[in-house]
């Protein structure tokens, strides 16, 4: 049964109904898609910190603490309005209590 693309877990791409396994469809999910990303933004600040980048070790605990909170209605709100899903995820932060930008 196809599911509707409004659904923030299901595949993005209209072609995993007929050929793509379970495990193969998830790979396209919004969730997933924006999971990794966390993934990759974390990664990318504990490497700019080891090459001397001022980034602190309680910055990149911020970063792994926010990465599992992702609103998926709100990223598909923002999506549709800016037409972007990386401005979207990016978008869907507030503020650290201490001024840093936390992803919620």
């Amino acid at each position: 049964m196809p599911h509707p693309p409004t659904e923030p877990e299901s595949p993005q791409n209209p072609l995993y109904e007929r050929y793509a396994s379970r495990e193969m469809a998830r790979l396209w999910t919004a969730g997933h898609r924006f999971r990794q990303w966390r993934q990759l933004w974390i990664a990318l600040a504990e490497v700019e910190s080891e090459m001397g980048l001022p980034i602190s070790g309680e910055q990149i605990a911020a970063l792994r603490r926010a990465a599992p909170k992702i609103d998926l209605e709100r990223v598909a709100e923002l999506e549709r309005r800016t037409r972007h899903g990386w401005r979207a995820n990016h978008g869907n932060r507030k503020a650290a209590p201490d001024g840093r930008r936390e992803s919620a």
